[in-house]
């Protein structure tokens, strides 16, 4: 059985996502058109990320959060912001971001232009 200690910071993530930006990333916040509402893509990026039978708790399954967010730049496209929440040193964690970038911008490069992967040491 896996561990879910990420749960709850993908829950509070749905709640306070706007909140998340301002605290965290107070100049990508000011960026983005928060009269449209951002979608959550998690589950439209797992089958790309499905379970390694070699690696039964590779970390490699699930990305915490992906969601997809307008610029309020005024061009029509599409920001898609990787959010990977990380309680615990990983000496892979880069890899893995930068898996997941790859991923997220191979299955929605012709609906978005951009990927995003944020990562925020908190201690």
């Amino acid at each position: 059985m896996t561990d879910r200690y990420d749960e709850p910071w993908k829950d509070a993530l749905d709640t306070y996502l706007r909140d998340f930006f301002l605290f965290f990333f107070p100049d990508i916040h000011n960026d983005i058109d928060w009269s449209r509402p951002a979608v959550g893509l998690e589950q439209e990026l797992r089958p790309l990320t499905p379970d390694s039978e070699a690696e039964p708790k590779s970390d490699y399954r699930s990305v915490d959060k992906l969601v997809r967010v307008r610029a309020k730049n005024g061009k029509p496209v599409d920001v898609l912001v990787h959010i990977e929440v990380q309680a615990q040193p990983k000496k892979d964690f880069a890899e893995r971001m930068y898996v997941y970038n790859y991923r997220a911008f191979d299955r929605f490069k012709k609906k978005t232009k951009e990927v995003v992967s944020l990562a925020q040491a908190v201690q």
